[in-house]
């Protein structure tokens, strides 16, 4: 046991080819720059997030992104999804039980908005155009309407129709930008042309 141990007392100092511990950390710091890429984010805002518009009248809802990678252009999404709770029935009837829920919901929680946050599987959801470079493309509900994509990203309707109240989510999707805010949402109220 004595001579196995006197072999090894000298430590790494004993070693002629060793490394001492500042060379390995240096080393080992190189190396893990040298392996991770720099880290790519995107941001997408929705400037205006309410709109409240006259039946057949036209809208555009806002939505503009940056991007710190973009050597292709990302793909941009615009998906509509239902009210989570009537909007209208709940401006004309404030003393509800169930408003008078929202509201404590609402104190308790800053930011809660019980007309955006429930399951998708709760309400209707559909995909309303996409954009990659120049090419749009409209989602089968709303083939052969006047929507678009124009500028950076807003989604604009030449014509509101019924059924196009609700709530707007603007996504861009970028395979460069791994993190940041990839969406953001506008909500539009679609009002008959007597108010209601």
């Amino acid at each position: 046991m004595a001579p196995l141990a006197r072999q090894f007392s000298g430590g790494l100092e004993s070693c002629p080819r060793a490394l001492s511990w500042g060379a390995v950390v240096f080393g080992w710091l190189f190396l893990s720059t040298l392996c991770t890429a720099p880290t790519s984010a995107i941001q997408v805002t929705v400037s205006d997030p309410y709109h409240v518009v006259i039946l057949f009248q036209p809208v555009t809802l806002p939505c503009t992104y940056q991007s710190t990678s973009t050597p292709t252009a990302p793909i941009v999404i615009w998906k509509y999804k239902s009210f989570c709770r009537d909007r209208i029935a709940d401006a004309f009837s404030p003393a509800s039980v169930d408003n008078q829920l929202n509201a404590q919901l609402a104190a308790g929680n800053p930011g809660y908005n019980p007309y955006v946050e429930c399951q998708d599987s709760a309400r209707t959801v559909r995909v309303v155009a996409t954009k990659q470079g120049n090419a749009v493309t409209l989602g089968d509900y709303y083939q052969g309407r006047r929507i678009t994509i124009t500028g950076n990203a807003d989604l604009t309707f030449d014509q509101t129709a019924w059924g196009d109240s609700g709530v707007y989510y603007c996504s861009v999707v970028s395979a460069q930008d791994l993190q940041g805010n990839n969406e953001a949402y506008a909500e539009l109220i679609v009002l008959g042309e007597s108010g209601s």
